[in-house]
């Protein structure tokens, strides 16, 4: 490929009748040739749309296939194993890491694939990866926060019973929608944005980049950013200057198994409480055990 814009990145993909490859991203060089290899590869792919209608109606594509993917997780700087670390190949099947930090994939897609590795308290990391039947095994070494940030003394008081009791009388308000700790648990998802797929009006989709946007029906436009917030706190403000956070950045923020409930306000449910996420898009609280 020859007259692309230098000094930057672009995505490319390959395809080959019905299979292909995931968009990768590659860095240009000033003055230099570049080789870069995709590798088509084989999948199943699975369409699956939520329960709703029209704009409410959220479709997810799952990609599967039948090649064996294995690899390691390590604390960048000790090489120790990092236990319970979340892989998944985007658009594809999810697993955890073992005591080890071993993962194993026997339902991957074969081809050149994106591999997302996150854990609580360590930056997560995307990766290209070449999914084939004698691929070496993949390893990644995750950072800390420690490593980039000074000691952080954070004093707080935090009344799980008082927030309970808040939110089980929003609950029965009937105002907004609300997701409530036996509902994570019957859906038992992997990941915090998972259970936004079935709520009508919330969509979890790709944006402009590789990331997944989370949106909601705004009053003057069909798509916008919602407030979000955490224990009462504001995590961005879209509408007020902030950068709104992506699905992936939400998910490395707030584990499922940590949370107390959630709440779903379009524009004009908004309680007091949330007046921050007045905003014209609504708002999305989180609250923690």
């Amino acid at each position: 490929m020859c007259n692309i814009p230098r000094e930057g990145f672009v995505q490319v993909a390959a395809r080959s009748n019905s299979d292909s490859t995931d968009h990768v991203e590659f860095e240009v060089a000033a003055d230099a040739l570049q080789r870069r290899e995709l590798f088509v590869g084989r999948s199943i792919t699975t369409t699956t749309t939520s329960s709703g209608t029209g704009d409410s109606a959220v479709v997810r594509v799952l990609r599967t296939g039948s090649t064996r993917f294995a690899g390691v997780v390590r604390r960048d700087g000790n090489g120790r194993p990092l236990e319970n670390a979340t892989v998944q190949i985007v658009n594809g099947p999810t697993t955890r890491t073992n005591a080890n930090g071993e993962f194993f994939f026997d339902n991957a897609p074969a081809g050149t694939r994106l591999l997302d590795v996150r854990a609580v308290g360590f930056y997560p990391q995307r990766t290209t990866v070449n999914v084939l039947d004698d691929a070496p095994a993949f390893s990644a070494s995750l950072r800390t926060f420690r490593s980039v940030l000074d000691t952080v003394k954070v004093l707080a008081n935090y009344e799980r019973f008082s927030l309970l009791k808040e939110f089980q009388q929003r609950v029965r308000s009937g105002v907004g929608r609300y997701i409530t700790e036996e509902m994570i648990a019957r859906r038992n998802p992997v990941m915090v944005s998972e259970l936004f797929w079935i709520i009508p009006g919330v969509y979890v989709e790709r944006g402009g980049g590789l990331d997944q946007e989370i949106s909601m029906r705004g009053i003057f436009s069909p798509r916008c950013s919602p407030a979000l917030f955490l224990n009462g706190f504001p995590l961005q403000m879209p509408d007020m200057g902030g950068v709104p956070l992506s699905a992936a950045e939400l998910d490395a923020v707030v584990r499922p198994k940590d949370l107390l409930g959630v709440e779903i306000y379009t524009q004009g449910q908004v309680p007091a409480q949330f007046g921050a996420g007045m905003t014209g898009c609504g708002a999305i609280a989180f609250w923690t055990k």
